[in-house]
Protein backbone atom coordinates (compact mmCIF):
# COMPACT_ATOMS: atom_id res chain seq x y z
CA UNK A 1 0.00 0.00 0.00
CA UNK A 2 1.40 3.41 -0.94
CA UNK A 3 1.93 5.57 2.09
CA UNK A 4 0.48 9.04 2.05
CA UNK A 5 3.16 11.38 3.32
CA UNK A 6 1.95 14.55 1.60
CA UNK A 7 2.02 17.64 3.79
CA UNK A 8 -0.83 20.11 3.68
CA UNK A 9 0.26 22.77 6.16
CA UNK A 10 1.92 25.92 4.77
CA UNK A 11 5.01 25.58 7.01
CA UNK A 12 5.80 22.05 5.89
CA UNK A 13 5.15 22.99 2.27
CA UNK A 14 7.91 25.59 2.48
CA UNK A 15 10.19 22.94 3.95
CA UNK A 16 9.46 20.70 1.00
CA UNK A 17 10.22 23.45 -1.54
CA UNK A 18 13.45 24.35 0.25
CA UNK A 19 14.45 20.70 0.32
CA UNK A 20 14.50 20.67 -3.51
CA UNK A 21 17.65 22.77 -3.61
CA UNK A 22 19.18 20.68 -0.83
CA UNK A 23 18.57 17.46 -2.78
CA UNK A 24 20.04 18.98 -5.96
CA UNK A 25 23.14 20.14 -4.13
CA UNK A 26 23.51 16.71 -2.52
CA UNK A 27 23.33 15.06 -5.92
CA UNK A 28 26.02 17.34 -7.38
CA UNK A 29 28.23 17.00 -4.30
CA UNK A 30 27.95 13.23 -4.37
CA UNK A 31 29.02 13.21 -8.04
CA UNK A 32 32.05 15.42 -7.29
CA UNK A 33 32.93 13.20 -4.36
CA UNK A 34 32.70 10.13 -6.59
CA UNK A 35 35.11 11.53 -9.20
CA UNK A 36 37.56 12.59 -6.48
CA UNK A 37 37.60 9.17 -4.87
CA UNK A 38 38.06 7.46 -8.25
CA UNK A 39 41.13 9.63 -9.12
CA UNK A 40 42.80 9.00 -5.76
CA UNK A 41 41.99 5.31 -5.51
CA UNK A 42 45.60 4.17 -6.17
CA UNK A 43 47.62 3.48 -3.05
CA UNK A 44 44.61 3.11 -0.69
CA UNK A 45 44.17 -0.03 1.35
CA UNK A 46 41.36 -2.51 0.66
CA UNK A 47 39.63 -1.54 3.89
CA UNK A 48 39.55 2.13 2.91
CA UNK A 49 38.33 1.23 -0.58
CA UNK A 50 35.32 -0.58 0.89
CA UNK A 51 34.47 2.34 3.15
CA UNK A 52 34.82 4.80 0.26
CA UNK A 53 32.54 2.69 -1.91
CA UNK A 54 29.85 2.75 0.76
CA UNK A 55 30.21 6.49 1.31
CA UNK A 56 30.31 7.46 -2.37
CA UNK A 57 26.83 6.29 -3.39
CA UNK A 58 25.85 8.38 -6.41
CA UNK A 59 22.16 8.98 -7.15
CA UNK A 60 22.28 9.65 -10.89
CA UNK A 61 18.49 9.46 -11.28
CA UNK A 62 17.58 12.26 -8.87
CA UNK A 63 14.79 14.27 -10.53
CA UNK A 64 14.78 17.18 -8.10
CA UNK A 65 11.07 16.64 -7.47
CA UNK A 66 9.15 15.75 -4.34
CA UNK A 67 10.10 12.63 -2.41
CA UNK A 68 7.34 11.64 -0.01
CA UNK A 69 7.68 7.86 0.22
CA UNK A 70 9.86 6.34 2.94
CA UNK A 71 10.56 3.29 0.78
CA UNK A 72 11.28 2.64 -2.88
CA UNK A 73 8.49 2.08 -5.36
CA UNK A 74 7.45 -1.48 -6.22
CA UNK A 75 9.24 -2.85 -9.31
CA UNK A 76 8.51 -6.61 -9.01
CA UNK A 77 12.12 -7.54 -9.84
CA UNK A 78 11.42 -11.20 -9.12
CA UNK A 79 9.03 -11.33 -12.05
CA UNK A 80 11.62 -9.71 -14.28
CA UNK A 81 13.91 -12.62 -13.45
CA UNK A 82 11.08 -14.99 -14.30
CA UNK A 83 10.88 -13.36 -17.73
CA UNK A 84 14.58 -13.94 -18.28
CA UNK A 85 14.30 -17.56 -17.17
CA UNK A 86 11.18 -18.05 -19.27
CA UNK A 87 9.41 -19.68 -16.38
CA UNK A 88 5.83 -18.28 -16.40
CA UNK A 89 3.86 -18.48 -13.16
CA UNK A 90 0.54 -20.27 -13.11
CA UNK A 91 -2.46 -18.33 -11.82
CA UNK A 92 -5.62 -20.08 -10.68
CA UNK A 93 -8.97 -18.34 -10.96
CA UNK A 94 -12.11 -19.04 -8.95
CA UNK A 95 -15.54 -19.55 -10.47
CA UNK A 96 -16.06 -15.78 -10.70
CA UNK A 97 -12.75 -15.05 -12.43
CA UNK A 98 -10.96 -13.78 -9.34
CA UNK A 99 -7.21 -14.67 -9.16
CA UNK A 100 -6.38 -16.88 -6.20
CA UNK A 101 -3.33 -16.90 -3.96
CA UNK A 102 -0.41 -16.92 -4.08
CA UNK A 103 0.38 -15.83 -7.62
CA UNK A 104 -2.83 -13.80 -7.70
CA UNK A 105 -1.19 -11.10 -5.57
CA UNK A 106 1.88 -11.09 -7.83
CA UNK A 107 -0.36 -10.69 -10.87
CA UNK A 108 -2.15 -7.77 -9.23
CA UNK A 109 1.05 -6.01 -8.22
CA UNK A 110 2.81 -6.56 -11.55
CA UNK A 111 -0.23 -5.31 -13.46
CA UNK A 112 -0.09 -2.12 -11.39
CA UNK A 113 3.64 -1.69 -12.08
CA UNK A 114 3.12 -2.03 -15.85
CA UNK A 115 0.11 0.30 -15.84
CA UNK A 116 2.13 2.99 -14.06
CA UNK A 117 5.30 2.65 -16.11
CA UNK A 118 3.96 1.86 -19.60
CA UNK A 119 1.01 4.27 -19.87
CA UNK A 120 1.76 8.02 -19.69
CA UNK A 121 -0.26 9.91 -17.10
CA UNK A 122 -0.95 12.84 -19.42
CA UNK A 123 -3.50 10.76 -21.34
CA UNK A 124 -6.94 12.05 -20.40
CA UNK A 125 -8.71 8.76 -19.63
CA UNK A 126 -8.27 4.99 -19.94
CA UNK A 127 -10.61 4.61 -22.96
CA UNK A 128 -8.30 6.98 -24.83
CA UNK A 129 -5.26 4.77 -24.19
CA UNK A 130 -4.20 3.20 -27.47
CA UNK A 131 -4.55 -0.50 -28.25
CA UNK A 132 -0.79 -0.73 -28.76
CA UNK A 133 -0.09 0.22 -25.12
CA UNK A 134 -2.73 -2.20 -23.84
CA UNK A 135 -1.28 -4.99 -25.98
CA UNK A 136 2.17 -4.17 -24.60
CA UNK A 137 0.88 -4.64 -21.05
CA UNK A 138 -0.80 -7.93 -21.97
CA UNK A 139 2.25 -9.28 -23.79
CA UNK A 140 4.52 -8.35 -20.88
CA UNK A 141 2.15 -10.08 -18.45
CA UNK A 142 2.27 -13.24 -20.59
CA UNK A 143 6.06 -13.31 -20.31
CA UNK A 144 5.72 -13.86 -16.53
CA UNK A 145 2.30 -15.50 -16.13
CA UNK A 146 0.61 -18.44 -17.80
CA UNK A 147 -2.81 -17.03 -18.72
CA UNK A 148 -5.49 -17.88 -21.25
CA UNK A 149 -6.43 -15.40 -24.02
CA UNK A 150 -9.91 -15.14 -22.50
CA UNK A 151 -8.35 -13.58 -19.38
CA UNK A 152 -6.97 -10.58 -21.29
CA UNK A 153 -10.10 -8.52 -20.56
CA UNK A 154 -9.69 -9.08 -16.82
CA UNK A 155 -6.02 -8.03 -16.89
CA UNK A 156 -6.60 -4.89 -19.01
CA UNK A 157 -9.51 -3.85 -16.83
CA UNK A 158 -7.37 -4.27 -13.71
CA UNK A 159 -4.59 -2.24 -15.35
CA UNK A 160 -7.03 0.57 -16.11
CA UNK A 161 -8.26 0.62 -12.53
CA UNK A 162 -4.73 0.77 -11.14
CA UNK A 163 -3.70 3.45 -13.64
CA UNK A 164 -6.60 5.65 -12.55
CA UNK A 165 -5.71 5.05 -8.89
CA UNK A 166 -2.11 6.08 -9.62
CA UNK A 167 -3.21 9.33 -11.27
CA UNK A 168 -5.54 10.04 -8.36
CA UNK A 169 -2.71 9.43 -5.88
CA UNK A 170 -0.42 11.80 -7.76
CA UNK A 171 -3.16 14.42 -7.87
CA UNK A 172 -4.07 14.24 -4.17
CA UNK A 173 -0.55 13.85 -2.77
CA UNK A 174 1.87 15.50 -5.20
CA UNK A 175 -0.15 18.26 -6.95
CA UNK A 176 -3.10 19.73 -5.06
CA UNK A 177 -1.32 20.18 -1.68
CA UNK A 178 1.34 22.27 -3.49
CA UNK A 179 -0.82 24.58 -5.59
CA UNK A 180 0.65 27.60 -3.78
CA UNK A 181 4.20 26.27 -4.14
CA UNK A 182 5.04 26.16 -7.89
CA UNK A 183 8.68 25.23 -7.22
CA UNK A 184 7.58 21.87 -5.84
CA UNK A 185 5.66 21.14 -9.05
CA UNK A 186 8.46 21.93 -11.50
CA UNK A 187 9.98 18.47 -11.61
CA UNK A 188 8.49 14.95 -11.61
CA UNK A 189 8.30 13.26 -8.19
CA UNK A 190 11.58 11.65 -7.19
CA UNK A 191 9.50 8.70 -5.95
CA UNK A 192 8.44 7.91 -9.55
CA UNK A 193 11.49 8.58 -11.72
CA UNK A 194 9.97 6.92 -14.78
CA UNK A 195 7.75 10.01 -15.28
CA UNK A 196 9.38 12.29 -17.84
CA UNK A 197 9.44 16.10 -17.32
CA UNK A 198 7.23 16.78 -20.36
CA UNK A 199 4.60 14.27 -19.26
CA UNK A 200 4.67 15.64 -15.70
CA UNK A 201 4.30 19.22 -16.96
CA UNK A 202 1.22 18.29 -19.02
CA UNK A 203 -0.24 16.32 -16.12
CA UNK A 204 0.17 19.17 -13.62
CA UNK A 205 -1.28 21.64 -16.10
CA UNK A 206 -4.37 19.47 -16.60
CA UNK A 207 -4.83 19.13 -12.82
CA UNK A 208 -4.77 22.89 -12.18
CA UNK A 209 -7.50 23.89 -14.62
CA UNK A 210 -10.74 25.34 -13.11
CA UNK A 211 -12.77 22.60 -14.81
CA UNK A 212 -10.77 19.80 -13.22
CA UNK A 213 -10.72 21.47 -9.78
CA UNK A 214 -14.50 21.83 -9.90
CA UNK A 215 -14.89 18.21 -10.95
CA UNK A 216 -12.48 17.09 -8.23
CA UNK A 217 -14.45 18.96 -5.56
CA UNK A 218 -17.74 17.41 -6.71
CA UNK A 219 -16.25 13.92 -6.60
CA UNK A 220 -14.76 14.61 -3.17
CA UNK A 221 -18.17 15.65 -1.83
CA UNK A 222 -19.71 12.60 -3.47
CA UNK A 223 -17.12 10.34 -1.83
CA UNK A 224 -17.92 11.83 1.57
CA UNK A 225 -21.48 10.54 1.21
CA UNK A 226 -20.28 6.95 1.38
CA UNK A 227 -21.52 5.56 4.69
CA UNK A 228 -19.82 2.18 4.53
CA UNK A 229 -16.03 2.49 4.41
CA UNK A 230 -14.18 -0.83 4.27
CA UNK A 231 -11.14 -1.63 6.44
CA UNK A 232 -9.34 -4.18 4.27
CA UNK A 233 -6.36 -2.05 3.28
CA UNK A 234 -4.65 -3.33 0.12
CA UNK A 235 -5.62 -6.98 0.29
CA UNK A 236 -9.20 -6.49 -0.93
CA UNK A 237 -11.92 -9.12 -0.82
CA UNK A 238 -9.68 -11.66 -2.56
CA UNK A 239 -7.03 -11.45 0.15
CA UNK A 240 -9.70 -11.41 2.85
CA UNK A 241 -11.21 -14.60 1.46
CA UNK A 242 -7.79 -16.26 1.61
CA UNK A 243 -7.41 -15.22 5.25
CA UNK A 244 -10.82 -16.65 6.16
CA UNK A 245 -9.93 -19.96 4.48
CA UNK A 246 -6.66 -20.09 6.43
CA UNK A 247 -8.67 -19.49 9.62
CA UNK A 248 -10.53 -22.75 8.94
CA UNK A 249 -13.77 -21.43 7.46
CA UNK A 250 -14.94 -23.73 4.61
CA UNK A 251 -14.85 -22.00 1.23
CA UNK A 252 -18.47 -22.95 0.49
CA UNK A 253 -19.55 -21.03 3.64
CA UNK A 254 -17.85 -17.83 2.51
CA UNK A 255 -20.40 -15.80 0.57
CA UNK A 256 -20.28 -12.14 -0.35
CA UNK A 257 -22.37 -11.18 2.69
CA UNK A 258 -19.78 -12.63 5.06
CA UNK A 259 -16.95 -10.98 3.09
CA UNK A 260 -18.74 -7.63 3.20
CA UNK A 261 -19.19 -7.83 6.98
CA UNK A 262 -15.60 -8.94 7.65
CA UNK A 263 -14.29 -6.28 5.25
CA UNK A 264 -15.99 -3.53 7.27
CA UNK A 265 -15.03 -4.81 10.71
CA UNK A 266 -11.96 -3.86 12.69
CA UNK A 267 -9.32 -6.31 13.89
CA UNK A 268 -11.35 -7.06 17.01
CA UNK A 269 -14.63 -7.46 15.10
CA UNK A 270 -15.97 -4.01 16.00
CA UNK A 271 -17.80 -1.60 13.70
CA UNK A 272 -16.59 1.99 13.58
CA UNK A 273 -19.85 3.61 12.43
CA UNK A 274 -23.42 3.33 13.67
CA UNK A 275 -24.64 2.88 10.07
CA UNK A 276 -22.58 -0.31 9.80
CA UNK A 277 -24.05 -1.61 13.06
CA UNK A 278 -27.57 -1.06 11.69
CA UNK A 279 -26.75 -2.93 8.45
CA UNK A 280 -25.19 -5.78 10.45
CA UNK A 281 -28.38 -6.07 12.53
CA UNK A 282 -30.47 -6.20 9.34
CA UNK A 283 -28.18 -8.91 7.94
CA UNK A 284 -28.59 -11.01 11.10
CA UNK A 285 -32.38 -10.62 10.96
CA UNK A 286 -32.51 -11.59 7.27
CA UNK A 287 -30.23 -14.58 7.86
CA UNK A 288 -32.55 -15.77 10.60
CA UNK A 289 -35.53 -15.35 8.27
CA UNK A 290 -33.62 -17.22 5.56
CA UNK A 291 -32.97 -20.13 7.92
CA UNK A 292 -36.67 -20.18 8.86
CA UNK A 293 -37.76 -20.06 5.22
CA UNK A 294 -39.26 -16.56 5.52
CA UNK A 295 -36.72 -15.02 3.10
CA UNK A 296 -35.47 -16.43 -0.19
CA UNK A 297 -33.04 -14.98 -2.70
CA UNK A 298 -34.66 -13.68 -5.87
CA UNK A 299 -32.23 -13.01 -8.69
CA UNK A 300 -29.69 -10.42 -7.55
CA UNK A 301 -31.50 -9.74 -4.29
CA UNK A 302 -29.77 -11.74 -1.59
CA UNK A 303 -29.26 -10.98 2.10
CA UNK A 304 -26.67 -8.27 1.45
CA UNK A 305 -28.70 -6.38 -1.16
CA UNK A 306 -31.81 -6.54 0.99
CA UNK A 307 -29.91 -5.33 4.07
CA UNK A 308 -28.32 -2.40 2.21
CA UNK A 309 -31.69 -1.51 0.60
CA UNK A 310 -30.00 -0.40 -2.61
CA UNK A 311 -29.87 -2.31 -5.92
CA UNK A 312 -26.67 -3.74 -7.35
CA UNK A 313 -24.80 -1.56 -9.82
CA UNK A 314 -24.87 -2.87 -13.38
CA UNK A 315 -21.06 -2.74 -13.62
CA UNK A 316 -19.92 -4.28 -10.33
CA UNK A 317 -20.92 -6.61 -7.52
CA UNK A 318 -20.46 -5.59 -3.89
CA UNK A 319 -18.51 -7.83 -1.57
CA UNK A 320 -16.58 -9.82 -4.19
CA UNK A 321 -13.84 -7.52 -5.51
CA UNK A 322 -13.16 -5.64 -8.70
CA UNK A 323 -12.65 -8.67 -10.94
CA UNK A 324 -16.37 -9.48 -10.95
CA UNK A 325 -18.03 -6.81 -13.05
CA UNK A 326 -21.10 -8.60 -14.38
CA UNK A 327 -23.99 -9.14 -11.94
CA UNK A 328 -25.82 -11.31 -14.48
CA UNK A 329 -22.89 -13.69 -14.56
CA UNK A 330 -22.32 -13.67 -10.79
CA UNK A 331 -25.98 -14.30 -9.94
CA UNK A 332 -26.37 -16.80 -12.82
CA UNK A 333 -29.08 -14.78 -14.52
CA UNK A 334 -29.93 -15.63 -18.16
CA UNK A 335 -28.70 -13.28 -20.87
CA UNK A 336 -32.20 -12.65 -22.18
CA UNK A 337 -32.91 -10.83 -18.91
CA UNK A 338 -30.36 -8.09 -19.38
CA UNK A 339 -32.28 -5.70 -17.18
CA UNK A 340 -33.30 -8.34 -14.67
CA UNK A 341 -30.59 -7.35 -12.19
CA UNK A 342 -31.80 -3.78 -11.86
CA UNK A 343 -35.47 -4.52 -12.26
CA UNK A 344 -35.66 -7.50 -9.92
CA UNK A 345 -33.49 -5.73 -7.38
CA UNK A 346 -35.60 -2.60 -7.44
CA UNK A 347 -38.83 -4.61 -7.14
CA UNK A 348 -37.49 -6.69 -4.27
CA UNK A 349 -36.06 -3.68 -2.50
CA UNK A 350 -39.38 -1.92 -3.01
CA UNK A 351 -41.13 -4.93 -1.48
CA UNK A 352 -38.74 -4.90 1.47
CA UNK A 353 -39.28 -1.18 1.95
CA UNK A 354 -43.06 -1.77 1.78
CA UNK A 355 -42.74 -4.39 4.51
CA UNK A 356 -40.61 -2.01 6.57
CA UNK A 357 -43.22 0.71 6.08
CA UNK A 358 -45.90 -1.73 7.15
CA UNK A 359 -43.94 -2.52 10.31
CA UNK A 360 -43.52 1.18 10.99
CA UNK A 361 -47.25 1.71 10.57
CA UNK A 362 -47.96 -1.13 13.00
CA UNK A 363 -45.50 0.35 15.48
CA UNK A 364 -47.17 3.74 15.00
CA UNK A 365 -50.60 2.22 15.59
CA UNK A 366 -49.36 0.54 18.75
CA UNK A 367 -47.85 3.82 19.87
CA UNK A 368 -51.11 5.67 19.18
CA UNK A 369 -53.08 2.95 21.00
CA UNK A 370 -50.69 3.20 23.95
CA UNK A 371 -51.11 6.99 23.98
CA UNK A 372 -54.90 6.58 23.84
CA UNK A 373 -54.77 4.14 26.73
CA UNK A 374 -52.66 6.54 28.72
CA UNK A 375 -55.08 9.35 27.86
CA UNK A 376 -58.09 7.28 29.00
CA UNK A 377 -56.28 6.28 32.19
CA UNK A 378 -55.42 9.92 32.84
CA UNK A 379 -59.04 10.97 32.27
CA UNK A 380 -60.29 8.23 34.58
CA UNK A 381 -57.75 9.27 37.15
CA UNK A 382 -58.88 12.89 36.91
CA UNK A 383 -62.51 11.78 37.15
CA UNK A 384 -61.83 9.73 40.27
CA UNK A 385 -59.92 12.61 41.80
CA UNK A 386 -62.80 14.96 40.99
CA UNK A 387 -65.33 12.56 42.53
CA UNK A 388 -63.19 12.11 45.62
CA UNK A 389 -62.84 15.85 45.85
CA UNK A 390 -66.58 16.35 45.48
CA UNK A 391 -67.28 13.64 48.04
CA UNK A 392 -64.84 15.22 50.44
CA UNK A 393 -66.44 18.61 49.84
CA UNK A 394 -69.87 17.13 50.52
CA UNK A 395 -68.67 15.57 53.76
CA UNK A 396 -67.14 18.87 54.83
CA UNK A 397 -70.33 20.67 53.91
CA UNK A 398 -72.43 18.17 55.94
CA UNK A 399 -70.07 18.49 58.85
CA UNK A 400 -70.25 22.26 58.76
CA UNK A 401 -74.06 22.11 58.46
CA UNK A 402 -74.24 19.72 61.39
CA UNK A 403 -72.05 21.99 63.48
CA UNK A 404 -74.15 25.01 62.55
CA UNK A 405 -77.36 23.11 63.36
CA UNK A 406 -75.97 22.12 66.73
CA UNK A 407 -74.97 25.69 67.39
CA UNK A 408 -78.44 26.95 66.45
CA UNK A 409 -80.08 24.28 68.61
CA UNK A 410 -77.85 25.16 71.54
CA UNK A 411 -78.69 28.82 71.10
CA UNK A 412 -82.41 28.01 70.98
CA UNK A 413 -82.13 25.89 74.15
CA UNK A 414 -80.29 28.66 75.89
CA UNK A 415 -82.92 31.18 74.82
CA UNK A 416 -85.78 28.95 76.04
CA UNK A 417 -84.02 28.34 79.32
CA UNK A 418 -83.47 32.05 79.84
CA UNK A 419 -87.11 32.77 78.93
CA UNK A 420 -88.42 30.16 81.38
CA UNK A 421 -86.15 31.53 84.06
CA UNK A 422 -87.42 35.03 83.39
CA UNK A 423 -91.04 33.86 83.66
CA UNK A 424 -90.38 32.09 86.94
CA UNK A 425 -88.69 35.12 88.39
CA UNK A 426 -91.50 37.34 87.19
CA UNK A 427 -94.12 35.04 88.77
CA UNK A 428 -92.26 34.99 92.08
CA UNK A 429 -92.15 38.73 92.17
CA UNK A 430 -95.82 38.97 91.38
CA UNK A 431 -96.84 36.51 94.09
CA UNK A 432 -94.79 38.24 96.64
Amino acid sequence: MVRSEAVSTPTKKMKKSKSLEVRKSKCSKSKEKSSATNSSATGISKRKKKSNKKAAVVDDGCTGGLKLLKRHTVTMASLTKAQVLKDPLEVELDQHGDPLEANGSNLQSYTGVLARTKVPINIESWPKVGTLLKNTIWDTILESFDLEPSERKMVIKSAGSKWREFKSRLTCQYVLPYIDDPESLKFPPDDYRFITPDVWKDFVKSRLTPEFLEKHEKQRERRLQNQYNHRMSRKGYRGLKGELIKMGIPEEDIDRTLLWIKGHQGKNGEFRDEALMIVNERIEELREKQRNGEFTQEGAVDVLTAALKTPEHTGRVRGVGGYVACPNQYFSLPKRRKQSVTQSTRLSVRQIMFEEQKKMEERLKEKIAAEEREKIVAEEREKIVAEEKEKLTEEIREKILKEETEKIKAAQDAYCFSLILHIILSSAVFLS
